[in-house]
């Protein structure tokens, strides 16, 4: 097997596969000493079950777990919430180990030649782009100082995005991501930066659109990101997971690709109706069928991020218009 793209799936994969005795080659474009632009966010007690298969210990790479989250948005005050399991981590070093043990390849290898896999995240290396992707811009600041000195998240209205501020240790991770670049930029222009970093984040499944001839893609790659909250770490992870699940069980191609893309499509089916969510908010569909429908579940999507939401006040956030004055 071959691996496009050394992030969080493709390490994974990368370690997982090679200890199960597949013959795996692996390549990543990116330089040894990149800065991954991500905020570093996950819930520590979902990636704790992955960091075992593996012989890693993920209390060595926690930099800040959280107390309490302060969520609010352009439509209701703060609210401030338990935690359940929300941290930051230091991704860099928890990428690196992974594979540390294992020889990645200086040169990229034939793609052709055998089963590949696209860990490639928003580019999509090998799979190419869908006429029908959807993503978000987002610009983050590595910083000394923060407004807030627990985890923040701001939702903007009508769902065009959110504001965030993450503490690492002793520093802080200060991010915008949304429609709207210069809105991004405006938001967090006002905080100390020692580091910029940007990138876009698929926030739309593309599981009609996950592999082809010998290639197959693997969490961000094929949408595995929450339309809610932009997590794709713990999404990542199971997609490898469940395709792990299938190598061991199917030989023929065709075979392993279809029973993969029957369990996305399984495990992940709500992220169709979360990111219709998200446009019909965009669009000024608030008050329906759907949106009622779907409003508990991106609540539940923070709850799988770590965040214990339960306010109503929040909830209308997804479903009521603004009131005007």
């Amino acid at each position: 097997m071959n691996i496009c793209g050394l992030g969080v799936s493709g390490s994974y994969l990368f370690k997982r596969l090679s200890d199960l005795g597949f013959k795996v080659n692996a390549f990543d474009v990116k330089r040894s000493d990149y800065y991954i632009p991500c905020g570093y966010a996950t819930n520590e007690r979902k990636i704790e079950e992955y960091c075992k298969r593996v012989g890693i210990n993920f209390d060595d790479y926690v930099l800040t777990r959280a107390e309490n989250v302060i969520v609010a948005g352009d439509n209701f005050a703060e609210h401030t919430f338990n935690s359940s399991g929300l941290c930051t981590f230091d991704k860099n070093r928890f990428e690196h180990d992974l594979v540390k043990d294992l020889t990645a390849m200086k040169k990229p290898p034939d793609y052709n030649n055998g089963i590949s896999l696209d860990c490639s995240g928003i580019s999509r290396a090998l799979l190419g782009q869908s006429p029908d992707d959807y993503s978000m811009s987002a610009i983050e600041y590595l910083s000394n100082k923060a407004e807030h000195k627990t985890f923040y998240f701001k939702f903007y209205g009508k769902a065009m995005g959110y504001f965030w501020e993450f503490p690492m240790g002793n520093q802080f991770h200060v991010g915008a991501g949304g429609l709207d670049q210069g809105d991004n930029l405006k938001r967090i222009e006002p905080y100390q930066k020692i580091l910029v970093t940007g990138r876009k984040i698929r926030l739309k499944p593309l599981f009609e659109n996950m592999y082809r001839e010998n290639v197959i893609g693997i969490g961000e790659a094929i949408g595995c990101v929450s339309p809610i909250t932009g997590e794709g770490i713990i999404p990542s992870l199971e997609s490898a997971d469940l395709f792990i699940e299938c190598a061991r069980r199917y030989d023929d191609v065709h075979d392993l690709f279809e029973k993969y893309a029957g369990k996305i499509r399984k495990e992940f089916g709500r992220y169709y109706g979360l990111h219709r969510l998200v446009n019909n908010l965009q669009e000024g569909r608030t008050l329906t069928v759907n949106n009622l429908r779907f409003a508990r579940a991106a609540l539940n999507e923070f709850r799988e991020f770590g965040v214990d939401i339960t306010a109503p006040s929040v909830l209308s956030h997804f479903i009521m218009p603004k009131k005007q004055n």
